[in-house]
Parts: C-alpha cells; sequence; structure tokens
C-alpha cells in the first residue's frame, strides 16, 4: 500500500509542480510585459486549459501525501505530513484569492480599465509564483519523504 501512495503522490506532484512551474517560467514574463488586451486573451486561453488538469492533480497528490504519511513511520511520515498540508493551504489560497482573480481577468466586463487589469494581473503572477515556490517546496519534500 504505501508504494501505491508513493507512487500516486510522486507523479501526479511531479504534474502539478510541473504545470505551475512552467507557467511561471515560460508565461509570467511576457504577460508582465504584454498589453492587457493580450494579456487577457493568452491569459484566458491558459487558464482554460491548465484549469481542467492541474485541480485535480493537486487533490490527488494532496490525497496520497496524507494517505503516504499515515501509513509510513518515522522520517517519511515527518516529511510527508508536513508537505500535505501546504499542498492543502496551496489548493485554499488558489481556490480564495488566484481563482477569484482569473475570473474577473477572463470576464466579458469590457468595462475593466487598463489600469485595473494591470493591478489584477500583477497580483496573479504574484500569488502565483508564491504558489509555484510552495508546490515546488512541497513536491520536493515528497520527494525526500519515499526516498527516506
Amino acid at each position: 500500500m504505501t508504494a501505491w501512495f508513493a507512487i500516486t503522490m510522486l507523479v501526479a506532484g511531479g504534474l502539478f509542480a510541473g504545470g505551475v512551474v512552467s507557467i511561471a517560467w515560460e508565461r509570467a514574463g511576457p504577460w508582465r510585459a504584454g498589453s492587457s488586451l493580450d494579456f487577457r486573451r493568452d491569459f484566458a486561453h491558459t487558464i482554460d486549459r491548465v484549469d481542467k488538469l492541474q485541480p485535480a492533480l493537486l487533490v490527488v497528490t494532496t490525497l496520497s501525501a496524507v494517505g503516504f504519511a499515515f501509513v509510513t513511520p518515522g522520517l517519511p511520515r515527518l516529511l510527508a505530513a508536513p508537505a500535505a498540508l501546504g499542498l492543502v493551504a496551496v489548493f485554499v489560497g488558489s481556490a480564495a484569492v488566484l481563482v477569484r482573480i482569473q475570473r474577473r481577468i477572463v470576464s466579458q466586463q469590457p468595462e475593466l480599465a487598463t489600469a485595473e487589469i494591470e493591478r489584477l494581473k500583477g497580483t496573479w503572477i504574484r500569488g502565483h509564483l508564491a504558489r509555484t515556490a510552495a508546490a515546488v517546496a512541497c513536491f520536493a519534500m515528497l520527494v525526500a519523504a519515499a526516498v527516506a
């Protein structure tokens, strides 16, 4: 049973962490530099694609990390449990803050002023970079737990 939890948390966790890193690495710079109109169009396209899979990967990673922490004693548990809590924080922060911002950005509200779009863009990018750092740190802890 431990192996199944470990494999699941590492595969799903690697895919989740890789997904958020790829957005931070490849999209954040061009989005920051682009016009509001280009940003909204490209952002909506990207979010439409990643929002179908990323939340599911995060949930699977978190649940398998919790399962792994419950069935594994010692150091692996001490690494997996806080990583699972960190992933819960990533999920809650994403749902509570970033998803609300995403919805405003991709809405078809033409009355959103350029200054408001720029403010939302900056807030979302900073939040996503924080989510990325947390996801990578949690994934590193899960890897360490699996090999410990």
